[in-house]
Parts: C-alpha cells; sequence; structure tokens
C-alpha cells in the first residue's frame, strides 16, 4: 500500500499526477528519478523500486535511452528511428563546460557522466560512470562558484568537489531525496523529498532546505502547510524557489520564508515542467506539453508575478528530451539528430540575445561512434572429423 499524502492536503494544490511508476522508473536515469509528480509512494515500496530501476536501468543503456522523459517527451514522426545517446544535465555557471549524461557505450567511451568543453574541439572527460546497481548518479546541478557539484545517488543527495575529486553525502534519508538545486551563495540546496510513509508526519515530504555548513535541514512550508512539488530552482536573488506541482503539472513560486505561495499557470490544462529563471530573475522559462497529443510541446515563459505567460521565442527542446539552460539564459544545449539521422546528441544554440559573442552557434556539441563489433573467438582445435 502507499501513502498519498497531497489527497489529505486541502490547500489548493490539486491532486498528485497519476502517470505512474512505469513512467518514473522509465525516467529514472535521464530526466533524473521521479516518484508520481508528489510524494505518493511509500518508502516500504522502495526495495521494490530499486529492483525495478535497475532492471530499467539495464534495459536504457542496451536500448541507448528511454522511450519517455518525465513524460514530456513528444512522440517522434513515424519515418525517425533514433537512440538517443546524450541528455545535458547542467551548464556551468561561467559557460564553460557541459555536464552530460551519456547512456550508451560508444567507440573509446564508456556510458556515464562527462564533462565536455563548449569551445570547439574538446574532448569530453569522465566525471562520474553510471551505478549498475543502484540508482544514478544523476541529476548534476553545478555549485554557483562552478568548483562542485550536488548529484543524487541511490535517492540521496551528494556534493562532488570538481577539483580534488572528493565527494560527501549531505542528505542521510535512506531513499528520499531528489533534485537538488544550490541557492546563489553556495551555502544551501533545496531539493525534494518524493516518498510519505502511511502515519508519518508531513514534514518528512515535499521540499527541503538544507544548510550544507552545519547540514540543517528545515521544512519548506506555506501557510502552515507541506510544500510539495518537484524540479526546485533558486532564484538568483536567493529569496523565492520556482517548483512544478499537481495534475497536470503546473509552475508555481514561493518566497524561502514561506510566503508568496502562487500558481503562476493557473487554468493551464498542459503540463508544465522543468522552470529556469531569466533575465535576472524577472522571468520563468519552462517546458509545456499536451497531455493528449505529447507531440504538441513548446518553451514557455512567464513573468516572476505570474502575468505575461506565452511561447518563447526560442524552443529548447526539438525532440522533446531535456535540455540545459546557461546562466544568463544566453543558449541552451539540447538533444537533434547527427549527421547520420540515427541517433540523439548534443548541439548548442543561442537562447537571447545574452548569448557569449565567442561562442559558435549553432553547432554538434557531442558526437557518437558506434563501438567496435565484437569479433567471436574461433574454437580451439581443428576442425571435426
Amino acid at each position: 500500500m502507499k501513502a498519498r499524502n497531497d489527497e489529505n492536503v486541502n490547500d489548493g494544490q490539486g491532486l498528485d499526477s497519476d502517470r505512474g511508476i512505469a513512467s518514473s522508473l522509465r525516467s529514472a536515469l535521464v530526466g533524473g528519478f521521479v516518484a508520481p509528480n508528489r510524494p505518493g509512494w511509500s518508502k516500504r515500496s522502495l526495495g521494490t523500486c530499486l529492483f525495478a530501476t535497475a532492471a530499467s536501468l539495464a534495459l536504457f543503456l542496451l536500448t541507448g535511452g528511454c522511450e519517455s522523459d518525465r513524460m514530456t517527451n513528444p512522440v517522434p514522426p513515424p519515418a525517425i528511428s533514433y537512440r538517443r545517446i546524450d541528455t545535458a544535465w547542467d551548464v556551468s555557471p561561467r559557460d564553460q563546460s557541459v555536464l552530460y549524461i551519456r547512456a550508451a557505450d560508444s567507440l573509446g567511451q564508456h556510458g556515464g557522466n562527462y564533462l565536455v568543453d563548449t569551445t570547439a574541439g574538446a574532448a569530453p572527460m569522465l566525471l562520474m560512470p553510471l551505478d549498475l546497481l543502484g540508482v544514478g548518479p544523476d541529476n548534476f546541478r553545478f555549485s554557483p562558484d562552478g568548483l562542485s557539484v550536488a548529484f543524487d545517488h541511490n535517492l540521496d543527495i551528494w556534493i562532488r568537489n570538481l577539483v580534488d575529486s572528493t565527494q560527501r553525502q549531505v542528505t542521510f534519508t535512506f531513499g528520499n531525496a531528489h533534485g537538488p538545486d544550490w541557492d546563489p551563495s553556495g551555502t544551501q540546496i533545496v531539493y525534494e523529498r518524493p516518498f510519505l510513509d502511511y502515519g508519518a508526519p508531513d514534514t518528512s515530504s515535499g521540499l527541503f532546505i538544507l544548510d550544507l555548513v552545519t547540514l540543517q535541514e528545515r521544512h519548506l512550508r506555506h501557510n502552515g502547510l507541506p510544500t510539495y512539488g518537484g524540479d526546485a530552482r533558486w532564484s538568483p536573488d536567493g529569496q523565492s524557489i520556482a517548483f512544478t506541482y499537481g495534475s497536470p503539472s503546473h509552475v508555481y513560486r514561493l518566497n524561502v520564508d514561506g510566503s508568496g505561495y502562487r500558481d503562476l499557470t493557473p487554468g493551464s490544462p498542459w503540463y508544465n515542467e522543468d522552470p529556469e529563471w531569466i533575465d535576472g530573475g524577472t522571468r520563468i522559462v519552462y517546458e509545456s506539453f499536451n497531455p493528449s497529443n505529447p507531440s504538441q510541446q513548446h518553451t514557455e515563459v512567464v513573468n516572476s508575478d505570474g502575468s505575461g505567460r506565452g511561447t518563447y521565442p526560442v524552443q529548447f527542446r526539438p525532440y522533446g528530451y531535456r535540455s540545459a539552460l546557461s546562466r544568463n539564459g544566453g543558449f541552451v544545449v539540447y538533444d537533434s539528430l547527427d549527421a547520420t539521422e540515427n541517433v540523439l546528441v548534443l548541439f548548442i544554440k543561442p537562447a537571447s540575445a545574452a548569448a557569449a559573442p565567442t561562442l559558435v552557434f549553432p553547432r554538434q556539441l557531442t558526437t557518437y561512434l558506434p563501438p567496435s563489433p565484437v569479433v567471436p573467438t574461433p574454437p580451439m582445435g581443428g576442425p571435426n572429423p
């Protein structure tokens, strides 16, 4: 049995998404591990979840990608058959590198999490291999100074120092932490606890803010109620957090002191996900798709006060898969077909007038070469008489 904590909350947040465990497991690696949109799985189901996720991960690696990414993937045209090879996690604060996952082995490069320079000609560098027996590491996010990354591993949050390669665990939830993002000072992170046990206090699930110095954390509440949601992103001024919640999911905003709780996309019948702050925190871009026809998918924008909602002039996800936006909103790293038109790899293009003039746009950022075929070893001995 699983608890649905949002069924007992009458705060206007709506009911949980029922996109289901299967879609969540298919999204475990690329796009991050996501419980049905809000906390709703009992942690007693976690063992089953991890086992199924490991099996799902094996299938993911064999196929070079899953068919669903946080349920925001449009159905590809029937005439096109391709594999998703690379997916971007994040762009470094100074726009120098992109952190991404390679989902399939290629010639001279195993599947894993890599760093690649945004300038042409640099070879990718392996940051962390995939954990075939667990969940992740995934959902990487650069620190504001670019010297560390926060990430999920086995559904707890870790910090890795990119200078000396040391890492430390900062949450100890035994599999109930997901989707970290840093505050502008680099001393705190916000993350989601997606699971809630029957009978457990509501303070054990929802969005949390963690002090990275003391490892003390607090439950992010509004009007005395838990704040459930995912895709959390801290505003550039450190005063607010954007996140998604509901069915269909909407983009919300909440001040870190618990005030100002607001649905920024009220009345939208589409799923609205993955918010990112742009223009110094005055606007938020997000992905929106039609649940009854996923091929109808757009990049949308809204002012931080909820006004001015509309379609953004640049499409961040032409194939529907996860993209990574630079901190100033100047360029986006996204999936597109390479010259073979068989695989999706990373490309980079301008997203606004803030794009760095030193970068060449648009262009391909990563390449894929199939691994060498395995030549079977001939049997020992001579031919049979």
